[in-house]
Parts: structure tokens; sequence; C-alpha cells
């Protein structure tokens, strides 16, 4: 009379525990080996004895408990890059010297993480910690302090037109662009020695408008004049870009926008240094944090870099 091993059934036992143990604590690995050992002497014991049955439940009990297995391997790698990889990066502490709330300060996260992701920056374990935002960065050169100061400015853009707001960064942009193809140095407006005899360069990129924003724009400019300017037509008033408050840029509205909805607009701006490169470099750096702007929110606390612990 056949009989089903008591190896095999114990072993797919151990092997349904092993896997739904090994997620939510280390118990799994207390279950693993019996779930292995049973299930490679029930094979054994079944190849022997040719009335003996459960071989199925064997192998299923092996192949669980690799899995559990794995699982455990995989909490292991992390429990070791948490504890001995990541402590050894700096760890960065943006404060503030406002008083701020609970509510304010997660936000201020929300923001600081996105911004993250429009550098393409690599930090690790953001959270709040003491009334501080925390994150590691594996190392701070030249560009990851250009990418810091870009996180804890308020950096609030804001389109006018005379007195009218038309646009805010974050809440009225849904794309902004950041490929060659549509960004960079201004080919139309040529690099070139400015009044005070420093180079000029001017960048350009595109943005994309919410049909709410663009609905704002024709409403500013339905009853704007029309006038000449060197054989061209534009509108009485320009559109102001402000950054934080200060007027970072003017441009004019041609005649032909007057009251319409436009959601594809071009965002210029300018940088200036003592050669060509050096304008090149900070037209590059004011075009990236005037993207950085339209493309976040602004923080609703003012943040500063209070320390920084080099792992």
């Amino acid at each position: 009379m056949s009989k089903t091993s008591g190896l095999a059934i114990a072993s797919l036992v151990f092997g349904i525990l092993s896997v739904l143990a090994g997620w939510i604590s280390y118990f799994g690995l207390i279950v693993i080996v019996p779930s292995l050992v049973c299930g490679i002497l029930a094979l054994r014991t079944i190849s022997k004895n040719k009335n003996a049955k459960g071989k199925g439940l064997a192998i299923a009990g092996i192949m669980l408990g690799s899995i559990g297995l794995l699982i455990q391997l995989i909490i292991l790698s992390f429990f070791v890059y948490n504890t001995f990889v990541l402590d050894y990066e700096n760890k960065v502490y943006l404060g503030t010297t406002q008083e701020v709330t609970k509510e304010g300060l997660e936000e201020s996260l929300g923001i600081v993480k996105s911004r993250v992701y429009f550098y393409g920056a690599s930090i690790s374990k953001p959270h709040i910690e003491n009334n501080q935002i925390v994150f590691g960065i594996p190392e701070i050169s030249v560009g990851d302090r250009e990418i810091l100061e870009g996180l804890i400015q308020p950096l609030k853009f804001e389109a006018r037109i005379g007195n009218t707001t038309i646009f805010m960064g974050g809440r009225d942009i849904t794309y902004v662009c950041r490929s060659s193809e549509c960004s960079g140095i201004s080919p139309r407006e040529p690099c070139g020695i400015g009044a005070d005899n420093q180079w000029v360069c001017r960048f350009r990129f595109s943005i994309e408008l919410s049909p709410e924003a663009s609905q704002r724009q024709a409403d500013a400019t339905r009853n704007l004049e029309v006038i000449s300017t060197d054989g061209q037509q534009y509108l009485s008033q320009k559109v102001n870009f402000y950054l934080d408050d200060v007027l970072v840029d003017s441009l004019n509205i041609g005649a032909d926008l007057k009251g319409k909805e436009v959601r594809d607009i071009e965002i210029s701006g300018s940088g200036t240094g003592l050669t060509r490169d050096d304008a090149i470099l900070d037209a590059l750096r004011n075009m990236k944090k005037l993207q950085v702007a339209l493309f976040s929110m602004p923080l609703p606390y003012s943040l500063t870099i209070s320390e920084i612990r080099k792992g």
C-alpha cells in the first residue's frame, strides 16, 4: 500500500511558511532550512521506495524554500545597504529660520523631491527629522552644490502683463522642455559684448500652459493697443517674467497674439561673463533655474543648508 511521505508534506508546509513569513520578519530563515532538507530527504526516500508518494510535494517544498531564501537575501541586501552604505554618504540637513508646521514641511519635502527628479540628481532616503529635511548624497561636487542651491530657493515664477498675473510656475505649466530641440542657447541671438564690456548670451526654452492660463493670457491681451516698433507690430504692453518677485526678462507680444489663447510659448533670459564660455555657462545655469521654477511649485518656506555631515 502506497503512503505519502511525511518528509514531503513537512517540506511543503515549511516552504509555504518560508514564503509567507519571509516578507514580514526574519522568521523565514528558521523554516527555510527544514523545507530544503526535508524536501531533499523526501526525494531520496521516494526514489528508493516504490510505494512512497509525495514527489510533487517535495519538489514544491524545495521550490518554495528556494523562493523564501531569495526573499531573505533581498531583505538582507537592503539591510546591509541601509546600514553600512548609506551611513557613509554625505547627509544634507535643510532647515528654516521661520516657524514651520508639519503640513508645510511635508509640502516642502514633496517640492524638494520633485526638483531632485527634474535635475536628475541622485539622493537617498529623503525624510523629515527634527523639523528639518534630511537626505543622503554620495558626493558633493560643484554641480551638486548648484543643485542644492536650486533645492532651497523659493523659486516663485510669475508672468505678468501689466498688473495681471498670466501664469505661475508649477500650477499653470503642463510641460517644460529640457531637450536640445527646444531649449538651450538661442540661435537667433548670437552671444556678444554688452554695454559693460561683458559677454552676454541669451537662452530660450518652450513650455506649455494649462488651458486656464492660456485663457487668462487671451483676456489680458484682448484690449491692448497695437503699436509699431522697427517695422514690427507688437501689443502695447510686454509680458514680464519675475523670479522671486525680481524682474528677470521682458518680451514683446506679437500683434497676432491679441486676444488669442496660446498654450505653447517660449521663455527666454540671459547670462553674462568675462568670456563667451563664461556667459554660456551662466546662461545655462539661469535657464535651469527658470526651468525648475516653472516645473515645480514654489517652496512655502525659505530653506537653508543648516548642515552637511560628511560620511
